[in-house]
């Protein structure tokens, strides 16, 4: 099934701490992270717009990682765009930082230890916001960033008057052996750039200003596209070892995510999985963080009270962009068929009319057995299969319980066990390249199962397509 994987650089909080002056607070980070259900190749620009409507700036370190993956022959590398509440202060093509200020700013970094890379300014280092570039061995690990910041801070956000910043990331042309100045040397020398390697530049439309920010040379063995599922989103914030997360409310509204390959071809990818979350035990002190949807938007949000029960924090949950493809329309899921894998088993069904089937499988020595059914279903989309459960004293010597199961796509249900008069289950599963889909109603699972269970109102429904 492809869905991206996790595509962000460095999100230690050590790293991120290099910008700013303050106490280490290695262990009190909360976030999470969305990775897109997409995958397309040969992709040559992505482009996305975060809507700022609220950031706080004086509080605790925080950090929203926009990531941004490329591949090549040989493999793969990731970059980082950032929103940051801390604006540095450096001459350009300095080598450590002068100091910093409280203000919203935004911050690109390329960081590897096995690659030889470089950047470009392109902007105007004395036009705000001052973008600068920034050389420096990030936090003592012997690497040296390519970095470039704002020096100047970017207007507060209220909801009132948000920042618009929309991110333009570009496929340039094939370089061997640059000639510039684009990379130092530990000691603050400036080192050659030898090779193939390809352009990839990076501007920012902000409040519909439009800057030329930067040229990365990134070696074409590893950035001759963006990867297939090239942007994901990350929050880290501080504070929730202290339960200070209020001291740093935000609100950062993504849409418009847009990628496009070579052939012109483009996509808004509308699926996202949570692939990632900072769920240490210091987190559990403050849960006031995470992503909801909103519309056609992914939100960010951070502080308030009503972020603990309105925002997702759990790990492989789906979140669906609103689109005007979605449909919401239902899959038939008709012509059950019985098949048991081992032991004793009966096959029940109650009918009360063609929408109001239930079926059933009991065992009274132990079996394995399912109700099964293939339907059509469509690549590259999001579906929901729900059905109520009711158990009679199941119980599992070998096998796992009762679940809902796809050996093709696949996807299984958390399996239930004991006695419930009626247990809603939901499943949120991904296409990929599938066109169909075969669904188990099972009793069992891997061993044998004791007992009697019952599933009604099965139905599938069409959240989205992956993009459109």
């Amino acid at each position: 099934m492809p869905y991206a994987r996790a595509t962000w650089l460095v999100t230690t909080a050590a790293l991120c701490l290099a910008f700013l002056t303050m106490p280490a607070q290695s262990r009190d980070t909360a976030g999470v992270m969305l990775g897109a259900i997409f995958h397309r190749d040969k992709l040559v620009s992505a482009e996305w717009t975060a809507v700022v409507e609220e950031y706080e700036v004086s509080g605790p370190l925080r950090i929203e990682f926009n990531g941004i993956a490329f591949q090549g022959a040989e493999g793969g590398h990731n970059m980082n765009v950032m929103l940051i509440n801390g604006c540095p202060q450096f001459e350009n093509n300095a080598m450590s930082k002068a100091g910093s200020s409280q203000g919203l700013s935004l911050y690109f970094t390329s960081l590897s230890r096995e690659l030889n890379e470089g950047v470009e300014l392109i902007a105007d280092p004395d036009r705000r916001p001052c973008f600068r570039r920034l050389f420096e061995d990030v936090d003592g690990m012997g690497m040296v960033g390519m970095n470039i910041y704002n020096t100047a801070p970017l207007r507060t956000a209220t909801p009132g008057m948000p920042v618009a910043i929309t991110w333009h990331v570009n496929r340039g042309r094939k370089v061997m052996d640059p000639a510039g100045s684009f990379a130092k040397e530990l000691d603050g020398s400036w080192s050659s750039l030898r090779g193939t390697y390809r352009e990839w530049f990076f501007d920012v439309t902000l409040n519909g200003d439009y800057h030329q920010v930067a040229r990365y040379l990134l070696p074409e063995s590893v950035a001759e596209f963006l990867s297939a599922s090239p942007v994901s989103f990350h929050q880290e914030y501080f504070g929730a070892a202290t339960g200070t997360l209020g001291a740093g409310k935000g609100r950062i509204r993504y849409h418009t995510i847009r990628v496009q390959d070579s052939e012109g071809n483009s996509w808004k990818p509308r699926c996202w999985r949570v692939v990632t979350v900072i769920d240490d035990e210091w987190a559990t002190k403050d849960k006031r963080f995470g992503w909801s949807v909103a519309g056609n938007s992914l939100v960010s949000r951070c502080g308030h009270e009503e972020d603990i029960a309105e925002c997702t924090r759990t790990r492989g949950q789906v979140l669906v962009m609103e689109s005007p493809n979605n449909t919401g329309k239902g899959v038939p899921l008709t012509e059950w068929r019985e098949h048991s894998f081992g032991g004793e088993v009966s096959f029940l069904r109650n009918q009360e009319g063609a929408e109001s089937t239930e079926l059933g499988i009991a065992s009274t020595t132990g079996g394995d057995a399912a109700w099964i059914t293939t339907t059509a279903i469509e690549p590259g989309a999001v579906y929901r299969l729900t059905a109520t459960l009711r158990l009679e004293g199941i119980e599992t010597p070998s096998g796992k319980g009762v679940i809902l199961y796809s050996p093709n796509i696949p996807f299984e249900s958390a399996p239930l066990k004991g006695s419930h008069v009626g247990t809603p289950v939901e499943v949120v599963f991904c296409s990929g390249i599938n066109d169909t889909c075969t669904i188990y109603c099972q009793l069992g699972g891997w061993g044998q199962v004791r007992g009697k269970a019952w599933f009604s109102g099965i139905a599938m429904e069409l959240l989205a397509r992956m993009a459109d």
